[in-house]
């Protein structure tokens, strides 16, 4: 044995410096601290009073000064004019129990792995703390989202209790952290506990992505999905708006106008699909059999570039063509408007998408194209294979994984594929009906309209089709995989 190392099977391995219960001890008491901090000094609750036009938050702090003082806080508007705010007896009750819970917790998981770290089963009952704590939590959370009491309004009446008060996501954010917390204390071994150790810098650098996709991409899911289920009005939030079930869901189904637009949007995006493959293989195949590298480069930029054109230049190009006084009309000396025309607006909307993305598919292609053997063809062209049969039993069966994948692609998108920017800007007063998908009805209608609920409800169905479509296309792909493995077997 030498310093820092130790000889086993003839190789010299690091000793660990940090052992499991030491990693496990510095990432469990953080989190639950953190939580502590969080549940003491962030805001748990807000309240809104409309009369005034003031808002009043809540930390477990604030909670405390209302406790001992009788039930009323005294706080000031934004003149600096005193105001007495009043929380009811049971939530103040249970907000103070659940306080001690939290403090509990970390008193607790402080002597685990201290004075406790020696006794039997404590990995265990640390384990259910942890998960009881987080049930306790999400338990008062619903709770308050439906308890009633009085409200300090000048009329008095009794209203549910989130038309008043509003539960901030601290709460669920706690419920992340205990979470977290218990997988540790379950799944934090000798072996992992080397993994953290060697990558810990690595995760240092994962805090900032993971906590900016926490904010711009999981917690508006939570809203979407919070909302869909909820009637919201312009005078409260998501978070305190009443819980109305599948109302939304039952309206999307059961009004033909938006079965209309689900059709629609299904009927542009297949037809976008199903016409913008062909192109895109056809010029791939094309531009691989060009002999020239140069000449191939030069058509591959080429057609590349509309791909990062924005809709606002595609839609001026198309302009400048197909207006009364554009390219078009020019050379056949006629007036035509073909944007507002009905018989040509699915027509434009459908071409100018296919030739923006037309250069994206040729490139996947081309690189699909790149990994085929030449041998084959050669073998192919020797047997006196003509350029369709070598297309058709070589080029198509190489290049089919491409093709699937981009395929399953678009169809996680067939409800978003209709191209919503692009009809935004396409359409006019004439071919509005025609630009009527989910993506400009949630703008027009949704949106415009103030039904946020509504809107929410359909594009959590619009998110939940493309999830299910992606997910059952890759089903089906494993398990015809791994029934040809068993043929080949």
């Amino acid at each position: 044995m030498t310093d820092g190392t130790t000889l086993k099977e003839n190789r010299v391995v690091p000793r660990n410096k940090l052992s499991t219960e030491k990693v496990k001890a510095i990432i469990v008491i953080s989190v639950v601290a953190l939580c502590f901090v969080l549940f003491f000094f962030c805001n748990i609750l807000t309240k809104s009073q409309m009369d005034i036009g003031v808002t009043f938050s809540y930390s477990f702090m604030t909670v405390l000064a209302v406790l001992f003082s009788g039930g009323e806080y005294s706080a000031f508007d934004e003149y600096g004019n005193p105001i007495d705010v009043s929380l009811p007896v049971a939530v103040t009750a249970t907000l103070t129990v659940l306080f001690i819970v939290v403090l509990l917790t970390l008193v607790f998981t402080a002597l685990r792995y201290t004075c406790l770290k020696n006794a039997k089963n404590i990995s265990t009952i640390a384990y259910g703390a942890y998960l009881g704590n987080a049930a306790l939590i999400l338990t008062v959370y619903i709770w308050l989202m439906f308890f009633s009491g009085e409200t300090s309004s000048l009329y008095g009446e009794t209203v549910k209790y989130y038309r008043v008060f509003e539960t901030t996501p601290v709460a669920l954010v706690l419920i992340i952290f205990f979470l977290f917390a218990a997988a540790v204390e379950r799944r934090v071994n000798r072996k992992t506990t080397g993994l953290i150790v060697r990558f810990l810098p690595v995760y240092g650098f994962m805090i900032v992505p993971l906590a900016f996709i926490s904010v711009f991409n999981l917690y508006p899911i939570v809203i979407q999905t919070i909302l869909s289920f909820k009637d919201h009005t312009m005078q409260g939030s998501v978070w305190n708006g009443e819980w109305v079930g599948f109302k939304h869901f039952i309206a999307i189904f059961s009004d033909k106008t938006m079965l209309a637009v689900i059709g629609r949007t299904l009927y542009i995006s297949l037809l976008r699909l199903i016409v913008g493959i062909l192109p895109s293989l056809i010029l791939s195949i094309c531009l691989y059999d060009l002999k020239s590298k140069t000449l191939r480069s030069i058509f591959q930029n080429i057609v590349y570039i509309p791909h990062f054109f924005s809709w606002v230049v595609v839609y001026a190009i198309t302009y400048a063509l197909l207006s009364p006084k554009g390219l078009i009309n020019g050379l056949f000396g006629t007036t035509t408007d073909f944007l507002v025309n009905e018989k040509w607006f699915m027509p434009i909307v459908i071409i100018s998408a296919v030739w923006k993305e037309l250069g994206w598919g040729t490139i996947l292609y081309l690189a699909a194209l790149s990994g085929v053997d030449t041998s084959l063809f050669e073998a192919a062209k020797i047997d006196g294979a003509s350029p369709l049969q070598r297309i058709w039993h070589i080029t198509i069966p190489c290049i089919k994984g491409t093709i699937i994948f981009l395929t399953v692609m678009s169809l996680g998108s067939i409800l978003k594929g209709a191209g919503g920017e692009q009809l935004l800007l396409f359409y006019s007063a004439t071919t509005k009906d025609q630009a009527l998908v989910i993506d400009t009805w949630l703008v027009w209608y949704g949106k415009d309209g103030f039904r946020y609920s509504l809107g929410a409800a359909m594009s959590f169905f619009q998110s939940a089709i493309g999830m299910i479509m992606v997910l059952g296309c890759t089903q089906r792909k494993n398990l015809s995989n791994r029934q040809n493995t068993d043929k080949t077997s």
